[in-house]
């Protein structure tokens, strides 16, 4: 009787550590395959997760090259979180964004304090720390900013952590993202504030609205450096200036991260008769 209670006990442990590891191999496989989705779209390689790791994903974005992880930290209050780090071109910068919630949970980086920023509503949403607050205001273009709350308000979380630092853009959202259409919404807004982000950097044209005539004048193209004295176009995305001949040449816009095709040439104003 106690081999045969023995045999049961021992029966029923195997049945369910074999349950348990079914459970995980599968949690893991749809986890692979998010993953494994988000290189295949972006033309990069998936590292799938093992029994005792995580899945993680290497792609480009124009020419900035992309990294998306989950880790497991003690930073920003502690937690699962996934986040990908995007390669930023510049180093004059250094940023550090959270809700205003978890400050009492951060440290501040090194050589950065907080700002107030000038935008009444986001600075009562977030906590903003630079090396320069000049900087960090021109960074925080009203479309930016949308991008920012966007992301912090998805998942119903209420939470985002945000740092520019050491030629990285580093966007962190809690918990481990698993689920396919998840996990792109995840890496598509963090790359559409990536592209915000490059036309704060952007030297060109400020323009209005689209019903609205603009006189342009001195503009440079941004392939040959050369003003613009004919044939000027516009980028369709970010409405950086081109010669069209320089255009045609380089095959696509010329802005950092940019990698639109189309262009459209503006409107010329007829002259008026005396």
């Amino acid at each position: 009787m106690e081999c045969l209670l023995t045999f049961l006990c021992l029966a029923a442990v195997v049945v369910f550590v074999i349950s348990a590891a079914t459970r995980t191999q599968l949690r893991s496989d749809n986890w692979n395959r998010s993953y494994i989705a988000i290189a295949k779209k972006y033309g990069g390689q998936c590292n799938p997760s093992g029994w005792f790791g995580r899945p993680s994903a290497r792609f480009r974005y124009g020419e900035a090259p992309c990294f998306l992880s989950s880790i497991k930290t003690n930073v920003a209050g502690g937690g699962e979180f996934t986040q990908i780090s995007i390669s930023w071109p510049h180093t004059d910068l250094r940023l550090e964004i959270v809700p205003r919630w978890r400050v009492t949970k951060l440290w501040p980086l090194s050589g950065m304090q907080e700002i107030t920023t000038g935008f009444t509503e986001f600075d009562q949403l977030f906590i903003v720390r630079s090396n320069d607050e000049i900087l960090a205001r021109g960074f925080l273009s009203e479309g930016v900013r949308w991008q920012i709350t966007r992301l912090c308000r998805f998942l119903a979380s209420d939470d985002i952590y945000l740092m520019i630092n050491r030629g990285s853009l580093v966007i962190k959202k809690p918990s481990f993202i698993r689920t396919n259409q998840v996990l792109d919404d995840f890496v598509r807004y963090s790359l559409e504030l990536f592209d915000q982000s490059m036309l704060t950097r952007t030297v060109g044209i400020d323009f209005v609205d689209d019903a609205k005539g603009q006189i342009v004048d001195e503009i440079k193209c941004q392939v040959c450096g050369e003003e613009i004295q004919t044939e000027l176009v516009t980028c369709f995305r970010c409405r950086t200036p081109h010669c069209k001949e320089c255009w045609e040449y380089n095959g696509s816009c010329a802005t950092y991260a940019c990698g639109e095709s189309r262009y459209v040439s503006p409107s010329v104003a007829k002259p008026i008769d005396p």
